[in-house]
Formats: C-alpha cells, sequence, structure tokens
C-alpha cells in the first residue's frame, strides 16, 4: 500500500469504515489485527475499538476494512498496512496518550493527535 497524501487518504479510508462491509469471517481477521495494535491516540484500549471514533481510528478501521474484503489481505498483512499508515501521517511515532491530554483530539495526525472527531472536517489529518 502506497500512501502519499495524509488528507486525502484518510478521507478515502474513512469512507471505507462505513461502506465497506465485512462478512463474519473478514470481521474476525480485522479484529485480530487492530486488537494486536494498541490505539496510537489511547493506547489503554486496542485500535480494534480505540476509545473512540476519532478520524486517525476510522481511517485505520477503513483501511483495514478495504485490504481485508478488496485485497484479500490477512491479518498479519492489515497489521502492516496500517502500521505503515500510522508511521506515514506522525514520522515521530504516538505517545498513545493524545486523548487524555488537552487539545489531544483536535490535533493533527503528524501532531500526535486524532484529527478531530469530524470526519467532514479533515484539516487536522494534515
Amino acid at each position: 500500500m502506497k500512501f502519499f497524501d495524509a488528507p486525502s487518504q484518510a478521507a478515502e479510508f474513512i469512507g471505507y469504515s462505513r461502506s465497506v462491509a465485512l462478512t463474519p469471517a473478514q470481521q474476525r481477521a480485522r479484529e485480530k489485527a487492530l486488537r494486536a495494535m494498541a490505539a496510537p491516540c489511547c493506547e489503554e484500549f486496542p485500535l480494534a475499538t480505540c476509545c473512540c471514533p476519532c478520524n486517525l481510528a476510522k481511517s485505520a478501521w477503513g483501511l483495514a476494512n478495504f485490504l481485508i474484503a478488496r485485497k484479500g489481505a490477512t491479518a498479519a498483512e492489515v497489521k502492516d498496512a496500517v502500521g505503515g499508515w500510522l508511521a506515514f501521517v506522525n514520522p515521530n511515532g504516538f505517545s498513545g496518550d493524545a486523548c487524555n491530554t488537552a487539545g489531544g483530539c483536535a490535533r493533527r495526525f503528524a501532531r500526535n493527535g486524532c484529527g478531530g472527531m469530524d470526519e467532514r472536517n479533515l484539516l487536522a489529518a494534515r
């Protein structure tokens, strides 16, 4: 998977989180992949659930849906690709506490934030 533009790809992936339906077997693969990863914005939760449906989590969920349903990716491949997406949007890494710090939910992905809660406003994804 190639990543090249955080705002446009975040919008695309968030769309997949709503529009790509998974079979029960595909849901288990997604759960396996994302449960093995801490949520980047609230590390006390797995990425499979996160603590809330922020733009960062929805982009990861949608990317996983797309890879599993449309590309036939395994849980391991999904985990690798989602890890690559998170590294792309924030090369400095996530501290895992954005949701518990003032303004963390509204901060940009690249600034250790969730990219906001409103998927219609992805300016914070830059």
